[in-house]
């Protein structure tokens, strides 16, 4: 599905965009924080409307694009996306280095502060209510409950356990 760009957005192919030599040393910390085990489960579209609703956040430095926020978007349209895809990108201008810097800490940290899923229960009732309207997005739409669990690197019990009827020890 391609989407009418608006002022707000830059296409940019993916190819393009290299992450800032800032963020580099974060890579350790931020691979491993996605709820969903492996971002190879989103369609091309699902990955383009995610990047409407989370935009890369690029400056240019010597003629380069370097993602200074949205390095998990990124990370799941390297995985998901041909290397020539156009993606949309904010394009931010006239950045000090102490806005660049605050951009990218805050990515890191109030980014899975704020979108993380306290319950993991609560993915299961969204994916309920949202039905096969997602399907566009991902497989994991229309799934089983134990392919879910499985993709979200849990127990079936730690996904589906029942607060109201199951007594803890």
């Amino acid at each position: 599905m391609t989407q009418k760009l608006d002022s707000y957005f830059t296409p940019l192919p993916l190819r393009d965009i290299k992450i800032h030599k800032t963020i580099l040393d974060y890579q350790n910390i931020i691979d491993p924080t996605y709820l969903l085990r492996h971002a190879d489960r989103f369609t091309s579209d699902g990955v383009q409307q995610l990047l409407t609703l989370h935009p890369i956040h690029v400056i240019v430095e010597r003629k380069k694009y370097y993602c200074i926020a949205g390095i998990r978007q990124l990370n799941i349209a390297t995985v998901c996306l041909d290397d020539e895809a156009s993606i949309p990108v904010r394009l931010m201008k006239g950045l000090t280095g102490e806005q660049i810097k605050d951009l990218y800490l805050a990515d890191l940290f109030l980014t899975p502060l704020v979108f993380s899923v306290e319950n993991a229960d609560v993915i299961d009732a969204i994916k309920q209510a949202v039905g096969i309207e997602a399907g566009k997005w991902t497989g994991l739409a229309d799934c089983s409950k134990s392919q879910l669990a499985k993709a979200l690197g849990l127990s079936l019990t730690s996904l589906y356990y029942d607060r109201k009827t199951t007594k803890r020890g």
